[in-house]
């Protein structure tokens, strides 16, 4: 069965905050992918799978306990 197909919206804050925890990405690590494959989810999704991981720490004091 098909999924739809999920559009990211980088519109306000909340929703690029989402979208780099989503993908373990800064916010230019998110904007790149999004300029090179476009706004659907899945195909960002495979652009990032494609490249290394970025070093990101979605909440750094949680990473040092």
């Amino acid at each position: 069965m098909c999924q739809p197909i999920q559009i990211i919206s980088l519109a306000k804050p909340y929703e690029i905050r989402h979208w780099t925890r989503e993908f373990h990405c800064t916010e230019s690590e998110l904007y790149e992918a999004v300029r090179s494959v476009g706004l659907d989810e899945a195909k960002v999704r495979n652009f990032r799978t494609a490249k290394p991981k970025s070093t990101f720490i979605a909440n750094p004091s949680a990473s040092y306990r």
